[in-house]
């Protein structure tokens, strides 16, 4: 919907662990019908890859709330600076009591494989756009977050890879 991939659609599969990855993969790559499909589609021109990465989440113990649904994901990624790493970590980890007070749930996940690795997205999830832009008026006014932001911004430990908002249209 906006940022550095709008006009983009990204799909998101998640899996309980690398080997359930690696498994799916091979199971595709058997799947006759699915080599099929995929000839067809690609030769249709219908749409283009533009990229392809592996995220793994940095909290192995994240589970999504079964009571919140994925409408709507504000993702921003970033780069720490070189020997910097575990500041930023901190930084970020630091952010999320902030961020969930004032509505949002967050998923940070590191970038291991794709065009950015080594890169860190904090997703922050909401039920739908309005939660999202309640969220954003919140954040712009809220004087304990505002103090974080202006702090961490006084020797940025990290610089921004891309952004993004992204609605989901699943029909789930």
């Amino acid at each position: 919907m906006a940022g550095s991939d709008t006009g983009t659609i990204a799909t998101i599969v998640n899996y309980a662990s690398n080997a359930a990855h690696a498994a799916a993969i091979e199971t595709i790559g058997a799947d006759e019908a699915w080599g099929e499909y995929w000839l067809r589609v690609g030769a249709q021109g219908a749409a283009v890859p533009v990229e392809s990465s592996i995220f793994q989440d940095m909290d192995p113990d994240w589970q999504p709330s079964a009571d919140r649904p994925l409408g709507v994901i504000s993702g921003i990624q970033w780069r720490a600076k070189p020997g910097r790493t575990m500041e930023f970590a901190a930084q970020v980890a630091a952010a999320v009591p902030h961020i969930e007070r004032l509505g949002g749930a967050v998923r940070t996940l590191q970038c291991v494989m794709g065009s950015h690795p080594m890169t860190v997205m904090v997703s922050t999830t909401f039920a739908d756009l309005g939660a999202y832009g309640a969220y954003q008026d919140a954040v712009a006014t809220d004087a304990g977050f505002q103090e974080f932001w202006a702090g961490t911004m006084t020797d940025p430990t990290a610089d921004v890879v891309r952004t993004g908002l992204y609605m989901n249209i699943s029909p789930q």
